[in-house]
């Protein structure tokens, strides 16, 4: 026979997983958010409302699920970038979300609006539209504050798979994290100078058939947040990627002189004399 606290537990996961009881919550410092408070940007009513759209396993975790992830405790949700905290350089922005797991993303614009969007799969640096069709994009409030303009449009109900992008680094692809549409048109769009971005519809996404989530098409960030709600498991995240897959890591060993190769292109044949003649070169 179960114990009183193992009833209650099996009791609370039914209910988060049926979306009537809130997800647990891990409260960032006072300092950051206010007393009484978890978020900067999110009201407990904002995060209630996304809560409902969630899959059950971003909401709560099943014994078999702790065990797969090395839990003791409950899944708990975590603010894992807030640019109030964390400042606004773009690196430290993907250093923070990429390769962690299932994502909320949230923009608060200069002129109020407040809209963001669900990742269900975890954010990777891409040359191509990635994701899956549980994400979702979302208004919670318009330029004028206004709380009708509360929105959800999901993944499943679009015409192509441009669920979410991210990339940064490149000449040739678009450098920044997108959610639906096309490059330039993207339902969602924040380029890599963490400022300018842009919720073009036409009028609606062709990923999520949302309209424009800010009061007009482009939008200048004011603050953003990116709350951890599913993290990876732990087996996948001892292999994160090597020094070659961060941005910072790539230029500083191209200013040292060392050539970079994709790993899935591999070195070229005439390499290793290129690097011979270079390091010749240096000696003059």
């Amino acid at each position: 026979m179960g114990s009183k606290k193992d009833d209650n537990s099996v009791t609370s996961h039914q209910r988060r997983t049926k979306h009537k009881l809130a997800p647990l919550i891990q409260r960032p410092l006072t300092k950051l958010v206010g007393k009484k408070k978890f978020s900067r940007l999110l009201t407990p009513y904002d995060y209630f409302l996304l809560s409902q759209y969630l899959p059950s396993n971003a909401l709560s975790w099943s014994d078999y699920e702790k065990t797969e992830n090395r839990a003791i405790e409950d899944l708990s949700h975590r603010l894992i970038f807030s640019s109030q905290r964390d400042g606004t350089s773009w690196q430290v922005f993907v250093n923070r979300i990429v390769s962690q797991g299932a994502t909320i993303v949230v923009f608060k614009a200069k002129d109020g609006s407040l809209f963001g969007g669900y990742a269900d799969a975890a954010w990777e640096q891409t040359t191509d539209w990635t994701g899956l069709a549980n994400n979702f994009l979302f208004r919670l409030r318009s330029a004028s504050n206004d709380d009708t303009a509360m929105g959800v449009w999901e993944g499943h109900n679009g015409v192509n798979d441009h669920f979410q992008y991210l990339c940064w680094g490149t000449k040739s692809l678009p450098n920044g994290i997108g959610m639906g549409g096309q490059f330039d048109y993207a339902g969602l769009w924040l380029n890599s100078d963490f400022l300018n971005g842009h919720t073009r519809g036409g009028p609606l996404c062709t990923t999520y058939m949302s309209p424009p989530l800010a009061s007009k098409d482009t939008f200048l960030l004011e603050e953003a947040e990116v709350w951890l709600v599913r993290p990876l498991p732990q087996e996948d995240e001892e292999a994160k990627g090597s020094a070659l897959d961060r941005a910072e890591d790539m230029e500083f060993l191209e200013m040292a002189g060392k050539k970079l190769y994709s790993k899935d292109l591999g070195k070229p044949e005439n390499a290793a004399d290129e690097e011979e003649e270079e390091d010749d070169d240096d000696d003059v």
